[in-house]
């Protein structure tokens, strides 16, 4: 048996035995009246209230014609005293007179206690002010909350938190099941709508407010939702009124308990400005008063109502697992499925009313409805007589009230572009990027904030950034404006807004570049190329006349027209244009190669004008990260930035191999100098100061890719709401532009112009490049010219002979020839005349000369013969 079980025996069997008896001689299977019984505190606000409206509801339903004709309702009342022993010794009693259900108990935790007897004896309870959501449970079968538990009033205050745009909630309580059970409900409906509540103030028993209204003035939430009971609450307001929570900034919200206590006590000054709900009437089925416990009783008239026109029987009888002596009310369970389903169908047409309190009175400004949410609020008057809505935070440790928020700013004495801080006739001034865009997305946020900047460093060198992050997560300061990178060991600290900027560590290495002007396209040969190749334009041009002049018409004329033709021929071959066939062997050999040749320059110049045009090369061996950290080359790093410990945790790169610089100025010297001459190799630095950098110095560029995504934020302490908003302000100054300008104002996108700048011939054509090309070229030209001349020299040698053998013959023709012989000069110019002649005019001369030849040869003989006859005999 249950411990609840034994406790119900226990009392059972201590109660007289004319009670007991009386129980099993009540039957009302077709009864002439019922009893219900009304189990409340009476002198509680809500136990004063339920039981005027309990005796009203009896009497009209007496007086009904529809419902319960016939049958009277009979009214048991007992005073709970609010204790929940006393409770259960009540509830016995009214148990012993036949009670088929009973209204109440007022509080939840008097609920948990009876809901075990009304399970053992299955009479329903009806608890009409109890609203511990967790009384909902299958735990508790004859346990009925009719209008609904506090689960549906926190997601009205969930929904008027959200609407608002409030992110975190306090909550008062008592520490009790009714305090504990309206917690957890609201914390679930906050988180339904992705709020939070951030601190949760239980109120022990019999105890002052006040130690936990200190520990709630030092929290940074200024939204407070109050739920209590009606007894204390206003007792709470009161104490909070001394202590000065009252005040212009504060969101006090009440739950339905503060509509009530109003009802008995009237408006006092302790609650001017507060917001509470109150349960529309004409919500709630059989609601004739304004009391939820008037319709109660009409719920349990109409289910007793409908039971009996179905014949179910309403009696007690015996039950030997409920101990010796105690009844089971047989109809308990049918009058509970009708009370349940009426009850479903209230729940469903919940309405609340937004109220606030404002002078002698409370007012509506808003609704809500199940299904809808909240509609239009209007007019609702703060804490403070204040109309503009709190922004419903402040900061705990420096952002109270009149001081402003302490703003912690990185005194910087490079890149001041960003963010720069000194002193002016002994006041701080701020300005630059970040503080600018800081104050914009401060501007756009829907209350004001007061602040005041503090300079963080010493004005010398650059401060570590570590150091003002921790700062604010020490609460040194309320947040960080500047330059700060948003890192993953940073967010463990503190919370970031939005990135405003962003940014990135990139690799910064000496690179000269190939400014493009007019002359570019000259740049991709040498001037040694381009002579060398000028000259063998022509040179092979000179070949190849030289090898068709003997055989081709078209490279025979003037000789002003075969200079043309040679120039033409030779440099028209650059574009594949000639138009000059060649029809000797040794000529097309020559041409087929340095058309190669050609093909060769021709890509290669186009490459390289590209390359010089779009690519800048670089003067080291730095190519990216990967070749950064497998060297052992120096790197540079700024004074204060996060690269130094980022490099050495996530590369292993060591300590000694890292080199802090402190300005645009120690960067270039630095670079200049490199890693042999007491420089560094590369710097590892954020994008946007390397932009600046660059702008500034053109010898030097970007290698790699960006290694890192990030951005820069503004810091704030963990959960700060203020982080939130001021992403929402940023978000909302991009979108229209003004971060844009913002920045365009502080950084310059003018491109730099360095004259001193270098210009590399590492991308132009050298003559050594292409040496093997015009050599192979070369050879073959010199080898063909050579076996041309030798051909040549052999066809003159075979013309000299024929020659000379004709001249022997003939004295006119030899006596002229050896006249010529006599002279070099003259055998030289006879020479070029005769491979200036045409292969077929030599061929020509030749025949007509051996014809000539053998005709002088006939004519000699006959002379001989003729001679001879004459010396004869005679």
């Amino acid at each position: 048996m249950s411990p609840s079980k034994i406790i119900v025996v226990a009392l059972w069997m201590a109660f007289p035995v004319w009670v007991r008896g009386e129980i099993q001689n009540v039957s009302l299977s077709r009864p002439s009246s019922v009893n219900v019984g009304a189990l409340l505190a009476f002198n509680s606000i809500l136990g004063k209230a339920a039981r005027a409206a309990i005796e009203a509801a009896v009497e009209d339903v007496n007086n009904s014609t529809t419902v319960l004709p016939g049958t009277k309702l009979n009214l048991f009342a007992a005073d709970t005293n609010c204790s929940d022993f006393v409770g259960l010794i009540e509830a016995m009693k009214l148990m012993s007179k036949g009670m088929v259900a009973i209204i109440g108990p007022t509080s939840s935790s008097e609920a948990h206690v009876l809901s075990a007897l009304s399970s053992e004896l299955h009479v329903p309870l009806l608890a009409v002010s109890a609203t511990d959501p967790s009384l909902r449970s299958p735990q508790f079968p004859f346990l009925l909350q009719p209008f609904g538990d506090d689960a549906l009033q926190m997601s009205v205050l969930a929904d008027f938190v959200a609407v608002n745009g409030w992110r975190d909630v306090a909550v008062v309580f008592p520490d009790d099941d009714y305090g504990r059970g309206g917690a957890a409900a609201l914390a679930a409906a906050l988180s339904l709508r992705r709020r939070r509540l951030a601190f949760l103030a239980p109120l022990p028993p019999a105890t002052s407010p006040s130690a936990a209204l200190l520990k709630l003035a030092l929290q940074p939430t200024r939204v407070v939702v109050v739920h209590v009971s009606p007894d204390s609450g206003l007792a709470f307001f009161s104490a909070a009124r001394e202590l000065g929570l009252l005040r212009a900034g504060y969101v006090w919200i009440a739950t339905d308990w503060l509509a009530a206590a109003l009802d008995d006590a009237g408006t006092t000054d302790d609650v001017q400005g507060v917001v509470t709900l109150r349960r529309r009437v004409d919500s709630m089925p059989m609601q004739g008063k304004n009391n939820p416990a008037y319709g109660a009783v009409w719920t349990v008239a109409r289910a007793v109502d409908a039971c009996v026109d179905q014949g179910l029987e309403m009696s007690f009888e015996g039950d030997p697992t409920v101990g010796k002596g105690l009844r089971v009310f047989r109809g308990g369970k049918g009058l509970m499925g009708f009370m349940q389903a009426e009850s479903e169908r209230g729940r469903l047409r919940g309405e609340y009313e937004v109220m606030n309190v404002v002078g002698g009175g409370m007012r509506a400004v808003g609704s809500w409805t199940n299904g809808s949410g909240i509609g239009e609020l209007k007019g609702i008057v703060w804490p403070g007589e204040i109309v503009e809505r709190p922004r419903g935070w402040e900061f705990a440790g420096g952002g109270e009230e009149g001081k402003g928020l302490r703003i912690g700013v990185p005194r910087r004495v490079s890149f001041r572009e960003f963010v720069s801080g000194g002193e002016e006739e002994g006041k701080q001034q701020v300005e630059g990027f970040a503080v600018d865009v800081f104050k914009a997305a401060v501007e756009r946020l829907p209350y004001r904030v007061e602040y005041a900047f503090e300079l963080f460093g010493d004005g010398v060198d650059n401060p570590r950034y570590d150091d003002i992050v921790n700062g604010v997560a020490n609460d040194v300061y309320d947040a960080a404006v500047g330059d700060i990178a948003i890192t993953t060991r940073r967010t463990k600290m503190v919370d970031f807004t939005q990135p405003y900027a962003e940014s990135g560590l990139v690799v910064v290495a000496p690179v000269r570049r190939l400014n493009s002007n007019a002359w570019s396209f000259l740049k991709p040969f040498s001037t040694q190329m381009w002579c060398v190749t000028a000259a063998l334009f022509l040179f092979i041009g000179t070949v190849v006349w030289i090898l068709e002049h003997r055989f081709n018409s078209e490279f025979r004329g003037p000789p002003r027209q075969q200079l043309v033709t040679i120039c033409w021929f030779s440099f028209s071959t650059m574009f594949f244009a000639h138009r000059q066939n060649t029809v000797s062997t040794l000529g097309r050999l020559v041409l087929i190669i340095w058309l190669f040749v050609v093909l060769i320059i021709n890509s290669s110049y186009t490459a390289s004008l590209t390359s010089i045009l779009t690519v800048q090369q670089l003067s080291s061996g730095v190519k990216g990260l990967e070749s950064l950290i497998s060297s052992d080359d120096p790197i540079g790093y700024q004074v204060g930035s996060f690269a130094k410990n980022y490099m050495i945790s996530e590369f292993n790169i060591a300590p000694s191999r890292l080199v802090a610089l402190g300005s645009p100025e120690a960067y270039a010297k630095s670079l200049r100098l490199g890693p042999h001459g007491g420089g560094v190799a590369a710097i590892v630095d954020e994008l946007p100061y390397v932009e600046i950098f660059l702008s500034k110095y053109c010898e030097f560029k970007t290698v790699g890719q960006e290694f890192t995504k990030s951005g820069w934020g503004f810091v704030f302490p963990k959960d700060s709401p203020l982080a939130l908003d001021l992403s929402t302000a940023i978000l909302s100054l991009s979108e229209t532009g003004d971060l844009q300008r913002i920045r365009d104002k502080w950084i310059s996108s003018t491109a730099c112009t360095d004259p001193t700048a270098d210009v590399i011939e590492a991308n132009r054509l050298k003559l050594e490049s292409f040496w093997g090309l015009f050599l192979i070229c070369g050879v073959a030209c010199t080898l063909a010219l050579i076996f041309f001349f030798f051909k040549v020299l052999a066809q003159y040698r075979r013309f000299e002979e024929d020659l000379d053998s004709s001249s022997s013959e003939i004295g006119g023709l030899s006596g002229r020839l050896e006249a010529g012989h006599s002279s070099c000069i003259g055998n030289l110019g006879k020479l070029v005349d005769f491979a200036d002649k045409k292969q077929e005019e030599i061929r020509s001369i030749r025949m007509q000369r051996s014809m000539e030849r053998s005709q002088r040869l006939g004519s000699s003989h006959h002379f001989t013969d003729g001679d001879a006859s004459a010396k004869g005999p005679g």
